[in-house]
């Protein structure tokens, strides 16, 4: 397989249908490299040894299978790719894997089809974008992000006059005066001092009730029964951020191997430096229906 269908090509590691000799060699590994830790290596040091080691260690002893990730466009121009992506699971795999993936490829690109005939129909209205865009750039916003403009019309305004009673105000100029003049005094600008506020005071006052040394200790290492119950607590089978490492991965791996990314979370606690990597993700966006 070629360096440009690696990329295409995404491993998902799976710790459950790993054999148990092949989950052993991988701890055992994990434990022999862990001996060479550098304590005095800097931070970015440690984290790039724990990453690596981890990530080359589990492609070498544990269960993967490749998934696609490809956009409709790049499936439609990479498929002859794919073709020889075909073969190659046809002398690895069986048959109704080899059948499985053919149809997620025929959907995706049914999939890109419907999106290339859409795609034609917008041409259809590209002259009225253009033009808006000289003429008329908010209606061209408003299409372009599909807006709907919500308006209220106020064509009735009750009030009081001098003398109390109610009055029904219809004529338009009236109305847009006494809704400016509305909104203009409906917020109270008044500069109040603390003296005004007696009633309030109580609730600006310190807490005396909290305990202020509860936060002395947060930034302090970690304790054995701390690590052992967050471990413990990782949630499984969850996608992995950009450092490609999995709460699976750190569970199963052995107390020696994880002492060093223990080591490493010290650090940052002490130093409040952190790792590159801890400060990138992965940020997928979500379309949310119209009301």
């Amino acid at each position: 397989m070629n360096t440009t269908n690696k990329n295409l090509i995404r491993q998902i590691f799976d710790f459950d249908n790993t054999e148990e000799k092949d989950l052993l060699n991988f701890q055992d590994d994990l434990k022999k490299v862990a001996i060479s830790f550098n304590l005095n290596g800097s931070i970015e040091e440690k984290w790039s040894f724990f990453k690596n080691n981890l990530l080359k260690i589990k492609q070498q002893h544990i269960r993967s299978k490749e998934i696609i990730k490809l956009s409709f466009e790049r499936l439609a121009l990479n498929w002859k790719h794919y073709n020889n992506y075909l073969k190659h699971l046809v002398k690895r795999h069986s048959i109704d894997e080899v059948n499985s993936t053919y149809l997620l490829l025929q959907h995706r690109l049914s999939r890109f089809l419907i999106g290339q005939y859409v795609k034609e129909l917008n041409e259809i209205y590209d002259n009225k974008h253009c033009a808006d865009l000289a003429d008329n750039q908010r209606r061209m916003i408003d299409n372009i992000t599909e807006n709907e403009m919500k308006k209220i019309f106020i064509d009735r305004v009750l009030i009081d006059n001098e003398y109390g009673n109610s009055i029904l105000v219809t004529d338009e100029n009236k109305i847009k005066d006494i809704t400016k003049d509305y909104f203009q005094n409906a917020a109270d600008s008044k500069n109040r001092t603390i003296e005004d506020l007696q009633e309030w005071s109580d609730e600006y006052e310190p807490i005396r009730s909290i305990n202020e040394l509860i936060y002395n200790n947060c930034l302090e290492p970690i304790t054995d029964d701390e690590w052992n119950i967050v471990i413990k607590d990782l949630p499984i089978k969850k996608a992995v951020g950009p450092t490609g490492i999995a709460y699976d991965e750190i569970k199963k791996a052995l107390l020696e191997f994880n002492q060093l990314l223990r080591n490493i979370i010290d650090e940052v606690l002490r130093t409040q430096i952190m790792p590159k990597d801890w400060k990138l993700a992965n940020i997928y966006l979500i379309p949310k229906p119209k009301p």
